[in-house]
């Protein structure tokens, strides 16, 4: 787990393997902040602290007969080496009827109005049934002034949303629980967030803007195909709360970040904000997998008429359809075992066993059959027709029901679009392919409105580059401009 800017994830305590009465030694805890503003108290640190309920010591309730724990919580807040704030209070974690239920995460929420300076927050933490059951941390953070600008609150992230039951939860009407950690496994594959955005009235008179929100990798402005969302909001509201989710699901692991803009008429982006997370994935133990691949009894199956190079083509060609675990174990077998004939047959075999047990050969045909379309169409000097971005799609995807080809267009490279109708529970979905050094026939992917795939809001202008080739943006008076030249890539990508 790695520590960020004012939203901070981080791990309490040492986890040990050794279970005493229920209980993980010693405590597993989990605290972030986030910096908010009020218009009666003004800015104030909110912590969130989640506690693992198996980290603690639970006792029975005399007069219930059920289960808890408690947790003492200190927090301290220094300034110059001086403690300007400090508050000690008692966490119970909820009841239960038995032990065996004791197996769950509990929050706490806290807040803190502080002056403008930097500051060092200290935690402490004692189980109050075992003394010998702590774990302490912390961490450093700064307020500014943000009295006459508009600005962002920090973000965090939303485990659930509730009726607002007007608790220190209570946020727009609705309760809503941190989730304290900015990592993502799967099966969690609902990403909520929730963030303030104030001063607003102070943003000049234009009173519409928009805000811009977007998944893109970590460290990058350029968004992930369908994962933004886009709202109109009115300067003269003075606050904006923002709270909404991303499905992420069809994300690969792999480190991200939401990106928060607010733009104006002339779409110039005047305030931005990013909170990085991650997304981990629960992979094939690695043991059984190798286990399987020594097992894989290939002499009598379809795998033995490849000879030569063929064996190793086969293998490679499976990449646009394989898991990302398989993917890493082929690029393995396709970098360091380029000669191993036999962990090749092994490994393709299991792949197209555990695609059909019973018959994989049949799905080895149907597929092997996709591979020749594409090698015959997309190939070129130096690729395979499913090496290339065009042999990826079609072979992940299927063909699609329209592709616009535009080879000598005025002005601007030569490039393809490709839509589709229905994609994975996603209508009218379009790639744009092109190809920018002119030479070789190995069209790029520019852009996708499809999930876990590039997006480039700037396709157009990349396209026209060959035209202008210094960079820039392209608004929408560069795209009348690029159309009177005979351009017409907007009506093939609207009306295909």
């Amino acid at each position: 787990m790695r520590n960020f800017k004012h939203y901070l994830p981080f791990i309490i305590g040492i986890l040990m393997s050794t279970l005493i009465s229920n209980k993980i030694f010693a405590i597993d805890a989990r605290l972030n902040h986030a910096l908010f503003s009020d218009p009666t108290t003004g800015t104030y640190i909110e912590t969130h602290l989640t506690i693992n309920s198996r980290s603690i010591t639970f006792i029975k309730d005399k007069i219930s007969g059920k289960y808890h724990g408690k947790v003492g919580v200190l927090l301290v807040f220094e300034r110059n080496n001086a403690i300007i704030k400090a508050d000690k209070y008692l966490l119970s974690s909820p009841f239960v009827d038995s032990l065996n239920k004791v197996d769950f995460y509990f929050t706490d929420l806290q807040r803190y109005p502080l002056d403008t300076g930097s500051y060092t927050l200290k935690i402490k933490l004692l189980d109050a049934y075992d003394s010998t059951n702590t774990a302490n941390a912390n961490t450093s953070f700064a307020i500014k002034t943000h009295a006459k600008v508009p600005w962002f609150s920090d973000a965090f992230f939303v485990e659930n949303i509730a009726s607002s039951t007007n608790s220190k939860l209570t946020r727009s009407g609705f309760d809503l629980k941190p989730y304290v950690s900015s990592m993502y496994l799967e099966g969690n594959d609902t990403l909520r967030y929730y963030l303030e955005f104030y001063n607003t009235q102070k943003m000049g008179l234009d009173s519409t803007y928009l805000l811009n929100t977007f998944v893109s990798l970590e460290n990058n402005t350029l968004p992930i195909g369908g994962f933004t969302k886009y709202k109109k909001m009115n300067s003269k509201n003075g606050t904006w709360p923002i709270f909404d989710a991303f499905l992420i699901n069809t994300l690969t692991a792999g480190n991200y970040q939401i990106n928060f803009e607010i733009k104006d008429r002339n779409n110039k982006i005047l305030h931005q904000k990013t909170v990085p997370f991650q997304r981990t994935l629960l992979a094939k133990p690695i043991t059984n997998y190798e286990e399987k691949l020594k097992t894989a009894e290939f002499e009598n199956s379809f795998v033995m008429y490849f000879k030569g190079d063929q064996i190793l083509d086969q293998v490679k060609s499976v990449r646009p359809i394989a898991t990302d675990f398989e993917r890493s174990h082929l690029d393995r077998i396709a970098k360091y075992s380029k000669t191993d004939t036999t962990l090749q047959r092994r490994f393709l075999l299991t792949f197209w066993e555990d695609r059909n047990k019973t018959n994989p050969r049949d799905e080895w045909e149907k597929y092997n059959l996709e591979v020749v379309k594409v090698n015959q169409n997309f190939s070129t000097k130096q690729y395979r027709g499913y090496e290339t971005e065009r042999g990826r799609v079609y072979l992940k995807y299927g063909a699609p029901n329209s592709r616009n080809q535009s080879t000598h267009e005025a002005n601007a490279y030569p490039y393809e679009i490709w839509w589709y109708y229905n994609l994975k529970n996603q209508r009218n979905v379009r790639f744009v392919f092109y190809n920018p050094d002119l030479v070789t026939d190995n069209f790029v992917l520019l852009h996708s409105e499809a999930f876990g795939e590039p997006s480039n809001p700037q396709w157009r202008f990349e396209i026209m580059k060959r035209s202008t080739p210094t960079g820039g943006s392209l608004d929408h008076q560069d795209l009348m401009r690029f159309k009177g030249w005979g351009n017409n890539m907007d009506d093939i990508f609207r009306n295909q």
